[in-house]
């Protein structure tokens, strides 16, 4: 499988005048003689070595989390005048918020470090994006490290791999703990500064870096002479802005950065005063910011010991004729925001569910009826604060928890006769039964679109929001190739939530509609279903928009070979047909794509999106066994997997763009029964160069797609016929337009 072989107990002969020497060497190396690299090829001359330095700017996604926007977000903000979180759309580069992130939470970690830290300062100046993150207690030990010879603030601060946290005998409930922390910080910005102050042996120390931690001054370290100086720490730096795309900071980039100073002053000890541009942080502990989300009096609070704050409330309130869906989950693990939750969320929620199910099912009146734990999840919001020992999360982000229960180093103990006394007097238990029972629909906020009702069909899960006007063209509909597919989006929307994304899946392949009417196509069961789920009409279709439908996008979630390459095909057809604006809409249709083979070698986990990829990768590898799994289907894929591919929204989504009529061209040349011709000639003129490489593009054109991707469904057709290439085509031509 690999090219390159390492050689082992090599044996070369070096020839003199009257005598060969053998040397025989036993270390694993490449022979001395290196061939002349005048002649190589442009192949191996693509391959190139980076610095760690280089690496992180080059590849940021796999450290801060991405520098693309992130576009139309909807996002929990204080709304300072009303003392309330609001949910609000905002845009942002999440590379930035994390690199000051690493900052905070490095400051807020001293609290763990130091208990006579109180206080935390965070200054912003718009105008010049300068940021300083302040906290008194103890400073860093401003001495010579014994074996690197440089002060241990450089080494902590201008030297990746370097961390305090590396010793897991030693029990710590902070946030770090790779080594990259602040360093990420320091790489991503024109100019880092650290001030220091260490009492214990009376020295200041301050050092500065520009040029994206390139370069740096010599370390200022003073004797400090005043008795009334204390130790703290201070971090100030100005991000590099055009990294992230932008020239200055936004409103939304703001708020988010009031927002996560807002977050540590609610996790952080009531005993630590956290301030932002000199006005300190109106929150008194992490109940009251949880009241925030819902000033109701239908809030649980489970505080069983100093490491466990759990807040649950009903995700679904209504205040009059107005509705608030409170978020799933908020939750936050040694003051960092774990945004898509993790094994923390799912323990708390287990003991939580595990205490509600008996009691509706008690009262659904047939003792063959039981609530799914979805159910119940779906109707509770938890909001948790924890302290957890060493923690381990999904990647540097730092966004999932994934450390196992049992490490947890603590135990919540949920209070089942307060949590059932709670869901009984706020309604939830009425709202579970009612909803089991299909007794009542949901009241749900806003004029719907003017469908005919969806309820009657079976396996849609809808989006909460799915035809509310205003919300419904944030909506997603994920389209599913069969069960195991919808079982994996299921899994996924754990992550997601379910107010904006509905899951469907399709019964096969959809009915090629190129040569029907709407008359035809209309009898189809599943094109009827599509219908009413999407909220498309026949009628009218030019006037058709992505407001006016029920669901805003469309996500189509197939498996990864050629079968599943026709199914999105099919269902690109079925839109161009009937209304073809939907298609020249950019971001209206676009695919899931989940890993075809997987390579695993210890803690390391390389994922593979076709076996061009694969193959590209194999020729190249050295050394060592890689167990590689193949997926076959997406039913190969675990629960587990699902979640971690749907926290990676944004890697595994292709967005379908459309470029001009040469797409219009392409759709109709591969569907249409009429244009047989043309399809023999694209697949002669293509034989030999398909390749279906998936780069890593996240957008495509649909000229593209077709010539790519569905030209290896026409090939992989052909050759299904058993016939000689280009016989008839009766049957080979036809593959693209049947189903």
């Amino acid at each position: 499988m690999h090219r390159l072989r390492v050689l082992r107990h090599l044996k070369f002969c070096i020839s003199t005048s009257h005598r060969t020497t053998v040397v025989l060497k036993n270390t694993r190396s490449f022979c001395n003689n290196i061939p002349s690299t005048s002649f190589a090829s442009e192949a191996a001359a693509k391959y190139e070595k980076k610095s760690p330095t280089e690496h992180v700017l080059l590849r940021p996604d796999t450290y801060i989390g991405g520098v693309a926007m992130r576009e139309d977000q909807i996002i929990w903000l204080r709304d300072s005048e009303n003392r309330k979180m609001i949910a609000k759309e905002v845009t942002y580069p999440p590379g930035l918020l994390k690199i000051f992130d690493e900052i905070l939470v490095n400051a807020a970690d001293n609290k763990a470090r130091d208990s006579s830290m109180n206080r935390l300062e965070v200054w912003l100046d718009r105008e010049t994006a300068r940021i300083s993150v302040w906290n008194n207690g103890s400073g860093l030990p401003v001495e010579i490290h014994p074996t690197e010879g440089i002060y241990v603030p450089t080494l902590v601060f201008g030297n990746l791999f370097t961390s305090s946290n590396y010793d897991d005998s030693e029990i710590k409930t902070v946030g770090g703990r790779n080594g990259y922390g602040a360093k990420l910080c320091n790489i991503f910005s024109k100019e880092f500064i650290v001030e220091t102050v260490d009492t214990r042996i009376k020295r200041r120390f301050r050092q500065k870096w520009y040029d994206n931690m390139k370069k740096c001054n010599e370390a200022e370290v003073v004797e400090i002479l005043d008795e009334t100086v204390k130790d703290y720490t201070k971090v100030e730096f100005v991000p590099d802005l055009e990294r992230f795309q932008i020239d200055k900071l936004s409103d939304d980039v703001i708020d988010l950065i009031g927002r996560r100073v807002f977050e540590v002053a609610a996790t952080l000890p009531r005993d630590v005063d956290v301030y932002l541009n000199g006005q300190k942080c109106d929150v008194d502990g992490f109940e009251d910011y949880v009241k925030m989300f819902n000033d109701s009096s239908s809030l649980l609070f489970l505080h069983p010991t100093p490491r466990w704050h759990v807040g649950v409330a009903k995700r679904n309130n209504f205040f009059g004729e107005s509705h608030v869906v409170l978020p799933k989950i908020v939750s936050f693990v040694n003051n960092i925001n774990t945004e898509k939750g993790g094994s923390h969320v799912d323990y708390v929620m287990d003991k939580i569910v595990n205490i509600i199910k008996p009691i509706v099912d008690s009262k659904l009146g047939d003792p063959t009826k039981s609530v799914k734990p979805a159910v119940i999840k779906n109707n509770l919001s938890i909001f948790i604060n924890c302290l957890i020992e060493n923690p381990s999360f999904e990647s540097q982000t730092k966004e999932t928890l994934t450390t196992k229960a049992k490490n947890f180093g603590s135990i919540f103990e949920c209070d089942a006769k307060k949590t059932a006394e709670w869901a009984e007097q706020s309604g939830l238990i009425e709202d579970i039964v009612e909803e089991v029972l299909n007794m009542k629909k949901k009241k749900l906020p806003g004029k719907r679109v003017s469908v005919s009702s969806v309820r009657d069909i079976v396996k849609l899960e809808d989006a909460e929001w799915a035809g509310i006007t205003g919300t419904a063209e944030k909506c997603t509909l994920i389209l599913t190739e069969g069960d195991s597919a919808k079982a994996l989006a299921l899994a996924g929307l754990e992550v997601l939530g379910r107010e904006t994304y509905g899951v469907f899946p399709l019964k096969g392949k959809l009915l090629n509609v190129s040569n029907l009417d709407d008359a035809r196509a209309s009898k189809n069961e599943e094109i009827s279903n599509l219908l009413r789920i999407l909220g498309l009409k026949f009628e009218d279709s030019n006037s058709i928009t992505r407001e006016s439908l029920r669901y805003g996008r469309l996500l189509i979630l197939a498996d990864q070979d050629e079968d599943g390459s026709h199914i999105k095909g099919l269902i690109v057809n079925f839109i161009h047909k009937f209304w073809p604006s939907l298609v020249h809409t950019d971001g209206f249709i676009q695919s899931f794509r989940t890993p075809l083979l997987k390579a695993k070698k210890g803690d390391k986990v390389r994922s593979f999106f076709s076996m061009n990829e694969y193959r590209k990768w194999a020729d190249v590898e050295e050394g060592g066994k890689w167990k590689i799994k193949y997926y076959k289907g997406l039913g190969t894929s675990t629960s587990n997997e699902a979640r971690e591919y749907f926290s990676d929204l944004d890697h595994h989504t292709v967005n379908f763009k459309y470029t001009g009529t040469t797409d219009d061209d392409a759709i109709r040349m591969a569907f249409d029964r009429d244009k047989s011709d043309e399809r023999k000639e694209w697949i002669r003129r293509s034989e030999n160069e398909i390749t279906n490489e998936d780069d890593g593009k996240t957008e495509i054109s649909y000229q593209e797609f077709v010539d790519g991707q569905l030209m290896q469904f026409g090939m992989v057709d052909l050759k299904r016929t058993k016939e000689g290439p280009y016989v008839g085509w009766s049957r080979g031509s036809a593959g693209l337009w049947r189903s």
